[in-house]
């Protein structure tokens, strides 16, 4: 978690970057994501960047799809897609919002906990734990359909200092740093 507390924040030139990171599948939910940036495109400054790769052949034939998309939906030059990331910090440094719309109860959305300590709001979709995950009991945050998305992200960008990115990042810090969690998993694995 300390690693990625120092970002420096790029210059954007006026532009609200949006960002997704992770694997180039459909399970992921980018696809809806680029659903809701079509909404948005209204407004020329929205900007998508894109981390991740596909790994399996039927990802690769997702990633087709996706940039199929893109194209019929008149976003060319509103996305970008930069591969893998190996820098989270540096990925994070140059969105002002994260989206985490993956369509599956994953165990855990590492993704979202690295982009709010790295100063980086997030909106998740309702899956599994992202609410708790988020700590965001009243859902402010949280989106279960496109459309929600869209008015939670102009919500975002209207108003930007109601993200309490603080509060956020003490919760993350007392409940999922490594020196919290350790002692949990070695007690389990000890029973």
């Amino acid at each position: 978690m300390d690693k990625l507390k120092f970002r420096k924040p790029e210059k954007s030139n006026g532009l609200k970057v949006i960002g997704f990171l992770g694997r180039l599948a459909e399970p992921k939910g980018l696809h809806h994501l680029i659903d809701a940036l079509a909404i948005l495109n209204e407004d020329p400054k929205y900007y998508l960047l894109v981390g991740g790769t596909p790994k399996r052949k039927e990802h690769f034939e997702y990633e087709w799809h996706l940039k199929e998309k893109i194209e019929k939906l008149g976003l060319n030059g509103k996305v970008e897609f930069v591969g893998h990331v190996s820098n989270t910090t540096s990925f994070f440094s140059r969105i002002n919002l994260l989206v985490f719309p993956s369509i599956v109860n994953e165990s855990f959305g590492r993704v979202i906990v690295e982009s709010i300590m790295a100063d980086t709001p997030v909106i998740a979709r309702k899956v599994g734990a992202t609410s708790e995950i988020l700590d965001d009991p009243m859902e402010k945050w949280i989106f279960s359909t496109t459309q929600e998305l869209v008015e939670k992200i102009k919500y975002y960008f209207k108003s930007p200092d109601s993200y309490n990115l603080n509060n956020k990042q003490r919760f993350m810090e007392e409940n999922f740093a490594i020196s919290k969690v350790l002692p949990k998993i070695e007690a389990v694995l000890k029973k």
